[in-house]
């Protein structure tokens, strides 16, 4: 668990968050992810969300992305229910703030299709994510690597849903993407190629 520490520096001193603080804390919360150590996450995310709120208020957009930020450790954890809660609050911010039509709403879009695909709700994660990719296509065009990813995901629901030529010609364009942006022999591209090939 996080030292003593943090809670001094998220509690006592919260106006120090949205700098240098608020970064560190972030760093903090990605390694202990990427290592898996989920409670230890949620601890910080948690103590870092409440000093942002104290800094902002509810309706900001460093409030929304760490609500989005919970709701992915308790997707990995396996808690669907405050997962769906957490982007939905986050969703609802965004929205308040920027309009449906913005690139931090398809990031909540896209969480929310996540979760629902682990539910195994195929046809609520494929709405999610079909219209995050709208919304990413329209700002930052259909060569983006953000769309993609994006693609990706709809491919892997298309797949399950017994699409394969459909799944295939979006892992064809994610490849290509992939191809471009980090080359012919990274692992992303090398995944997307050989899930065209298991659709055919």
């Amino acid at each position: 668990m996080p030292g003593p520490v943090w809670i001094v520096v998220l509690n006592i001193i919260p106006e120090m968050v949205a700098q240098r603080i608020e970064e560190e804390a972030w760093t903090l919360s990605q390694e202990m992810a990427e290592r898996g150590k989920f409670v230890d996450c949620l601890f910080v995310r948690e103590h870092l969300h409440t000093a942002l709120e104290t800094v902002h208020g509810h309706e900001h957009m460093d409030v929304a992305a760490s609500l989005n930020n919970i709701g992915i450790v308790y997707n990995s954890q396996g808690k669907y229910d405050l997962a769906l809660e957490k982007h939905e609050e986050s969703l609802h911010i965004k929205i308040k703030i920027f309009g449906y039509e913005h690139p931090d709403v398809a990031t909540s879009l896209n969480s929310l299709g996540l979760v629902y695909r682990k539910l195994g709700d195929l046809d609520k994660a494929l709405e999610y994510h079909e219209k995050a990719l709208a919304i990413e296509i329209k700002f930052k065009g259909h060569e983006h690597l953000d769309v993609a990813n994006t693609e990706y995901k709809i491919a892997l629901l298309k797949l399950q849903q017994g699409n394969a030529s459909e799944a295939a010609a979006l892992f064809q364009h994610c490849a290509e993407v992939y191809t471009r942006v980090y080359g012919p022999d990274h692992s992303e591209t090398v995944d997307a190629r050989e899930q065209v090939q298991q659709c055919t």
